[in-house]
């Protein structure tokens, strides 16, 4: 009978503890030295947006958030008055998490967050190439100011082997933590801007089914399948947008020439530095059949037409809804600039052309 009380004592002392700690709950237990009489959000990013999930009042540095979560995600913490500490990154999980440092901390110490621990590892392991890259910039700044070519060009091929390494840790990590959340995380946030399919059918392979059919890895599956869509041969999309004066235009009325669809905008700063190279180009090509389909992601007209006048871009220009754009989704689009160059055909045949790289290509085609 004793035996049978204690198991049933056990039993209940066991699911009471499950009831306070749910398996799609999170709680933060926050204690910042240096913090007080402050409101504390709890905010997640969402379709571009900020979301609160909760706020705590702080008392002597102590504050409790809680929020309601299916699976590991990023979030951040943040106080009303943003001037007290800067807005803290946090990978929070279902559980228990406690948050202690001093208000003045680069960084605090969490605990409770398998995810985060791994981001900080990383993170740590990172560090060096920051210093690295910070030490490389200002040297290549200097260069640039002192319109010295050559060491310009020495620094430029430093900089991009710096960041080949860099992209092969984080690659490390994704490899060797199947079952990361995080990692999922990393290919998100940094590593899917520049990823072609290969590699992130390759990064797909690495991750565990669980993570992959996350939320989060659903974006995975996603930007695969569009890159997809978006290879060498295949027909590029249908874009029909207004220019200038309000009159849409079709993409598809450009057939019968080779066409560079490229999305910029005039706040853009390496796509104006890229925009002369372009004008060159069109000088150079367009009476041989060459012709631009520029698209921008401005959002102030007016700038948007001082840039084509200021720029000399004399090609056709029409404009979409931001990032929030249609053409932008459709392509794939996850920074710029960005181009597509298509045959008399429409179809795709090569990509990401700038530089030197757009002269050759269109001269391998045209001479």
């Amino acid at each position: 009978m004793k035996k049978t009380l204690f198991a049933w004592l056990a039993t209940a002392l066991f699911l009471a503890s499950c009831a306070s700690h749910p398996a799609d709950q999170v709680t933060i237990q926050g204690d910042i030295d240096g913090l007080d009489n402050e409101i504390i959000y709890l905010k997640v990013r969402a379709d571009r947006k900020w979301v609160d999930i909760d706020s705590a009042q702080v008392k002597n540095g102590k504050f409790t958030l809680h929020g309601k979560i299916m699976e590991p995600q990023i979030a951040y913490l943040a106080p009303k008055n943003e001037e007290v500490f800067p807005v803290f990154e946090i990978f929070i999980e279902p559980g228990e998490i406690k948050l202690t440092g001093h208000v003045n901390d680069a960084y605090f110490n969490v605990t409770g967050s398998r995810s985060h621990t791994e981001k900080n590892q990383l993170e740590k392991e990172l560090e060096t190439f920051d210093e690295r890259s910070r030490t490389l910039y200002e040297a290549y700044m200097t260069a640039v100011g002192q319109g010295d070519a050559e060491l310009i060009k020495t620094l430029e091929k430093k900089l991009d082997a710096l960041d080949a390494e860099e992209k092969a840790v984080k690659e490390t990590f994704i490899k060797d933590h199947p079952k990361s959340y995080y990692a999922l995380y990393l290919i998100r946030s940094n590593l899917v801007y520049s990823a072609t399919l290969e590699e992130l059918e390759q990064y797909q392979s690495w991750l565990d089914s669980e993570v992959l059919n996350s939320s989060l890895g659903g974006f995975l599956t996603e930007r695969i399948d569009l890159l997809k869509k978006m290879q060498i041969g295949q027909p590029a999309p249908e874009v029909s947008l207004p220019d200038t004066s309000g009159v849409v235009i079709n993409l598809s009325s450009m057939k019968g020439q080779y066409v560079l669809v490229d999305f910029w905008a005039s706040w853009c700063g390496p796509c104006r530095k890229e925009n002369p190279n372009v004008v060159a180009a069109y000088q150079a090509f367009h009476d041989k059949g060459f012709d631009i389909f520029g698209i921008s992601l401005d959002d102030d007209q007016n700038k948007w037409k001082e840039a084509i006048n200021k720029d000399n871009l004399t090609w056709s220009h029409v404009i979409d809804n931001g990032w929030n754009g249609e053409s932008v989704k459709t392509y794939g689009v996850m920074s710029i600039p960005s181009n597509y160059l298509l045959d008399p055909e429409g179809k795709i045949i090569a990509t990401q052309l700038r530089g030197q790289a757009l002269h050759d290509k269109l001269a391998e085609l045209m001479d």
